[in-house]
């Protein structure tokens, strides 16, 4: 229940600053960069009640579902009399009478851990909506690939209908935001103010929602499920026979491929795109889009309009197949069209999913966006990536990446850090890369990220004085070596990431026991930590962009130093994320450590001392070097990468 009783606001100074700036140039579309502890939330609120005031239907986006929920509750209670609400898309809420369904014929049992499910029942409060995100968050799947099928199961069904209210203040979260601004009538966005929070993560949303994703095991395995619910099914189904004969013909043809597929894959590729044998993947992608698979959706339709007794589950299992299956097919319209697919092994048992992406990310933003919303505003607290926040370089980077260069001449307005700095010390180590050779790897030659993970951990046995401390990574396999070379130091409470586990539950493991975290760098963003939960902060590599992914490839076939500001940019934006994972609070204290060679001593000529004084720079705006502990004396630098490469800052998008 939310308090009825207002509750007063009082800006400070620098707020009320934030504030007008956006109510007076909303329609420029500006970005702001506020640091933690800023009051962004306060701010965008002030914002959208002064803009709702003006005639405007003000949305207030989050990057999700629970920082839009904690949102709209804070304003509710400042604000109980305002028009304020928050969407999320139906389909994130719960049926409680599919969930049962489901539970009482066996089929979660199938997908999930029962002792998990029990928690969350023993948990949760029926009289209240019931979001999947809190489902999720307590649930073991079986296998990582059942989240989606889940959701599909006990999910309410998406309504066309859901829209914002005229002249009103709505929450929603990035996904729906982008979801709704694709499917909307470009009516329905006329009076639209946009207000952005970690407005930096449009990017990566934008390039989930507007790409195809298809994989062979998911298909393969509601197949096999669809097959088990026939044959166990006492009811006597219009067409059940030849849907029965339809579905064992495709499973089999599935089958087949998808034991192609997996003796295809590269092992050392596990968790990354697989470049290598791409061909190869492409080519058993067309074997299994088949007629025969055409075939069978539309025999799908036809069956689930003949046979309206079909249970929620099987339903659910029928929609998940044919939602698949048009993933196939965008796939396939991809290659045909020339856009590039890419393969993507998962991290756990490396299972490929095909991905292709509809455009670049920034152009589709425009397009489906901004060219037809009043307004926006965006705050985030990295925006920045050069030392001179007004450079052009900077400012094309930041609104190119999102698709606002072409709108009003960008400027970014920064707001300085309030921290104190004395509470954050930082010490460099340079521990040189271990070799990224693939083919090595695959032999067994993992000796270079032996000694590599070897290295990381006695430093940290060094310096880590028995506080709670968390290891950034890059992914799951250095986790494992990391985590593996800690625990032979006889070090307690080592607590390695999972890819079959979720962020939140190994952090629920960290705040219980304590020790030193060793996390993929998925735990660089959005991860607070507070006071002594939180006193050192390892960083063994600077967070570069995974340079297989599609974006990277095309850009740098375009122009490679073109790529390599951009590359370096992303680089920047991350590793200024990462820092603040230490200090939430004006009270939190602690070490950084930065251990990554490339951004202490440049010993790469693709990594320039330029590149490293960038590096520096936002180090020593976070906190104190440690000379005495650091290998590297640090001294900051003017020039930055842009100049050096010199590239015009039009040629950056």
């Amino acid at each position: 229940m939310l308090n009825n009783q207002k509750r007063n606001i009082v800006l400070r100074e620098k707020q009320k600053e934030a504030v007008d700036y956006i109510t007076g140039n909303f329609q420029k579309f500006p970005l702001i960069e506020a640091p933690t502890g800023f009051g962004k939330t306060i701010v965008l609120l002030e914002s959208a009640i002064k803009l709702q005031k003006m005639g405007y239907t003000v949305v207030i986006s989050t990057p999700n579902n629970k920082l839009t929920i904690d949102a709209y509750k804070e304003a509710a209670s400042f604000y109980p009399n305002l028009p304020i609400s928050f969407a999320i898309g139906i389909n994130n809420y719960i049926d409680v009478a599919k969930v049962y369904n489901c539970k009482n014929s066996g089929a979660l049992e199938q997908y999930i851990d029962m002792d998990s499910f029990r928690v969350w029942e023993d948990n949760c409060d029926e009289k209240e909506d019931l979001l999947f995100d809190d489902f999720n968050e307590v649930i073991k799947y079986k296998d990582i690939a059942y989240q989606d099928l889940v959701k599909e199961l006990i999910c309410k069904t998406k309504r066309e209908d859901e829209s914002f209210p005229d002249n009103s203040i709505v929450f929603t979260n990035h996904f729906y935001l982008l979801s709704y601004g694709r499917s909307a009538k470009r009516e329905n966005l006329k009076n639209i103010v946009l207000l952005v929070d970690e407005v930096h993560e449009l990017e990566t949303v934008a390039e989930t929602i507007f790409q195809n994703s298809f994989s062979p095991f998911f298909l393969k395995s509601i197949t096999g499920r669809l097959i088990s619910e026939l044959k166990e099914s006492d009811k006597d189904f219009v067409g059940k026979k030849s849907m029965e004969k339809e579905l064992n013909k495709t499973y089999a043809k599935i089958s087949e491929e998808f034991s192609k597929i997996m003796s295809i894959r590269s092992t050392s590729m596990v968790g990354e795109f697989d470049l290598k044998n791409k061909e190869l993947y492409l080519k058993s992608l067309n074997s299994i889009n088949s007629e025969a698979l055409k075939s069978l959706s539309a025999r799908i339709t036809k069956f689930l309009k003949k046979n309206s007794n079909i249970s929620f589950r099987s339903k659910g299992i029928y929609h998940a197949l044919l939602n698949e299956t048009k993933e196939l097919k965008g796939i396939t319209e991809s290659i045909k069209s020339g856009n590039d697919v890419n393969v993507l092994l998962s991290p756990s048992k490396g299972y490929p999913t095909y991905k292709s992406t509809k455009g670049r990310a920034a152009t589709l933003l425009k397009n489906f966006l901004w060219d037809h919303i009043v307004g926006m505003a965006g705050v985030s607290a990295t925006l920045n990536t050069t030392v001179n926040p007004q450079d052009e370089v900077n400012k094309k980077f930041a609104y190119g990446r999102i698709g606002l260069d072409y709108f009003a001449a960008p400027e970014i307005i920064t707001f300085k850090r309030e921290f104190p700095k004395e509470n954050v010390k930082l010490i460099t180590k340079p521990i040189k890369q271990y070799s990224m050779d693939y083919e090595a790897e695959e032999a067994g030659a993992d000796s270079d990220l032996i000694r590599w993970a070897s290295e990381i951990a006695e430093h940290i046995k060094k310096t880590y004085d028995n506080k709670n401390s968390m290891v950034i990574a890059g992914g799951f396999k250095e986790v494992e070596y990391i985590g593996r070379e800690l625990e032979s130091l006889n070090l307690k409470n080592i607590i390695t990431a999972h890819p079959n586990e979720k962020t939140i539950t190994t952090i629920k493991r960290f705040t219980n026991t304590g020790g030193i975290l060793v996390g993929t760098r998925n735990y660089g963003t959005g991860i607070s930590l507070d006071g002594e939960q939180l006193e050192r902060l390892y960083i063994v590599k600077l967070p570069y962009p995974q340079v297989t992914a599609i974006k990277w490839i095309k850009l740098k076939e375009f122009s490679e130093p073109l790529f390599w500001i951009n590359f370096n940019n992303e680089m920047i934006m991350q590793l200024r994320q990462f820092f603040g994972r230490l200090q939430r609070t004006k009270k939190d204290k602690g070490e950084i450590h930065l251990l990554d060679a490339r951004g202490i001593k440049g010993e790469d000529k693709k990594y320039s001392k330029s590149i490293v004084s960038k590096v520096k720079h936002y180090m020593q705006e976070y906190g104190i070097f440690d000379e005495k502990r650091s290998s590297i004396v640090v001294k900051p630098r003017e020039r930055y990468f842009s100049g050096e490469m010199n590239i015009d800052a039009e040629d950056l998008f």
